[in-house]
């Protein structure tokens, strides 16, 4: 039983990594003198730019990973940016007469009073034209129409034929041809008349108009067919009278030219932030200045337009109401040329980029801001008329605007994060761990920093009991910034150790001790510096505790036990 007693002992030594020195060793009275010692390790503090940050939200947070620098990013998609060209929806109203009386077979038949005409069918042709009348020309606006392409139009007739008597068996039938527009045999339409009144309404489709003159005229032919049983007559002021109109007109595509003096778009965009972002104790609780927030519009044109765009203004409006405009040269506005399509069918894209040095975007963040107002105008800025223009219709652009917060903040820029590790402490204390023999002298507990964050820290470490009751604390543990270049990028991690000794009654708090805090109170390498933190960066701090005890005891004692 004695020999598995100090088995047992010898044991508890080997685990404890006990480094014995035995001064005397009396066989008679079994006393012992021993000093053993404990190395333990607790547990590490690691932290990332992502760790200190803590956004539960990962779609937010990207890292470019050729720079690691990791950004903040929200998008509006899809927004559209209408023109207001003209309205192209319908054409013009259009009369006019035809005088059939020199043409056969009537002017073969004529004399004075009414002429029979013999009784069979009788062709004829007029021409005439419909005017579209789209161009304009003034000091504030030129638009030059050369063709036009339609998806869907309603054709509109109205006709009265004078100085004959049509019936059932003597009627006039008239074909209405365009002979210089696409697809002209499937939108030609004719009426057979058997009175002397009738109107017409056909659908147009799928055609491309070409005009040659300012009226934007197209050619109408109207082929007439004239049926006679023989008692038809017809008097000298023979002729149709037309009413016309295109109406209804869906247009797919302009060409030609166009030069407005007034914007033909004034549009804004009011872009809400995900609060859940800013709401994080991180940026509420602390002192963060963006250095470079950048923002991005993608604009996406179809249109063989030479787009001006004209921003009238970018604010910011924080949680308070204040508002914060970027600024561009001293001014709230600024310009740009949109790139245009150079052929139907292509996309031109143009990115505007607004950053410190085009728009100063710091300032729009000088408080956490709850949305983002962006206010423009659009012109047509191109006095010359080649290359010829084109326009889809509706004519709009798309523009995509993304911002993107580089997590890089402005020198005197401050901010604290907290982490846990668990550390429990008190199985330490357990009888079946150290004997009631042993006397402990002291524990230190050692941290060894590899900093390798471009920031100097200020730490506070908290020792928490079993309720979260802070049993001791440690204040202003000073851990050194990375080394860092001309941009404040860390270059070489800085090494560190720091001993926290613990004696006496504080030993007994330390026993107590289930987890430990870290708050850390994070500024630049100096006041001049800049904070870059990069997504490669890390802070490490590796915990362990070196217990040193002392016992005296008699074995006796401790084999009767």
């Amino acid at each position: 039983m004695i020999k598995e007693r100090i088995r047992n002992a010898l044991a508890f030594c080997a685990l404890m990594s006990i480094l014995p020195c035995c001064t005397t060793v009396n066989i008679d009275n079994m006393e012992v003198t021993y000093n053993p010692s404990l190395a333990v390790p607790i547990g590490n503090f690691n932290a990332s730019l992502f760790d200190v940050v803590d956004y539960v939200n990962a779609d937010y947070l990207e890292a470019d990973s050729s720079t690691n620098m990791v950004y903040y990013i929200w998008r509006e998609n899809n927004n559209t940016i209408n023109f207001d060209l003209n309205d192209f929806s319908y054409g013009e109203v259009v009369t006019f007469t035809e005088k059939l009386e020199n043409l056969d077979p009537f002017s073969s038949l004529l004399g004075d009073g009414k002429f029979n005409i013999p009784a069979g069918d009788y062709d004829f042709t007029t021409t005439s034209s419909y005017e579209f009348r789209y161009n304009e020309n003034t000091s504030e606006k030129i638009i030059e129409i050369d063709s036009v392409t339609i998806s869907n139009a309603q054709f509109n007739c109205d006709i009265n034929v004078s100085g004959i008597s049509l019936s059932n068996e003597n009627w006039l039938e008239i074909m209405f041809v365009f002979p210089n527009i696409t697809n002209s045999e499937k939108n030609q339409f004719s009426i057979k008349l058997t009175s002397n009144t009738g109107s017409i309404r056909k659908e147009m489709s799928n055609f491309t108009a070409y005009f040659s003159d300012d009226k934007n005229t197209i050619n109408l032919k109207l082929f007439y067919t004239l049926h006679s049983n023989g008692s038809l007559s017809f008097e000298k002021n023979l002729q149709v009278d037309y009413t016309t109109k295109i109406s209804s007109i869906d247009v797919n595509a302009i060409y030609g030219y166009f030069w407005s003096k007034e914007a033909i778009t004034n549009d804004e965009i009011h872009a809400e932030i995900p609060t859940d972002f800013f709401n994080q104790d991180l940026f509420v609780s602390n002192k963060l200045l963006f250095s470079n927030p950048e923002i991005y519009m993608n604009v996406y044109n179809t249109n063989g337009l030479p787009v001006r765009f004209f921003v009238d203004e970018i604010y910011a409006t924080s949680n308070s109401g204040n508002k914060y405009y970027a600024d561009f040269n001293g001014n709230k506005y600024c310009s740009m040329d949109i790139k245009r399509a150079d052929t139907p069918g292509e996309t031109a894209k143009t990115t505007i980029k607004f950053d410190k040095d085009n728009g100063k975007t710091y300032q729009l963040f000088e408080e956490f801001p709850k949305d983002i107002h962006y206010k423009w105008k659009i012109f047509i800025d191109d006095v010359n008329k080649t290359p010829r223009q084109f326009a889809f219709i509706p004519a709009n652009m798309k523009m995509d605007i993304e911002v993107r917060l580089p997590l890089q903040f402005n020198p005197t820029s401050e901010f604290s994060y907290k982490d846990t590790i668990d550390a429990d402490f008190s199985s330490l204390a357990e009888n079946d761990i150290i004997p009631e023999e042993i006397d402990i002298e002291y524990i230190n507990i050692h941290l060894d920093i590899a900093n390798g964050l471009p920031v100097n820290i200020d730490g506070t470490f908290e020792f928490l009991d079993e309720n979260d009751n802070v049993v001791y604390s440690v204040d202003s543990v000073a851990i050194a910034s990375a080394t860092i270049n001309d941009e404040g990028i860390a270059q070489l991690h800085s090494e560190s150790h720091i001993l926290l000794p613990f004696k006496g009654d504080d030993i007994e708090l330390l026993f107590k001790t289930k987890k430990i805090n870290l708050t850390a109170k994070v500024s630049g390498y100096n006041n001049e510096s800049k904070i870059d933190i990069r997504a490669n960066n890390r802070l490490n701090i590796h915990i362990s505790a070196f217990a040193k005890a002392k016992a005296t005891a008699n074995l006796d004692s401790i084999t009767n036990k």
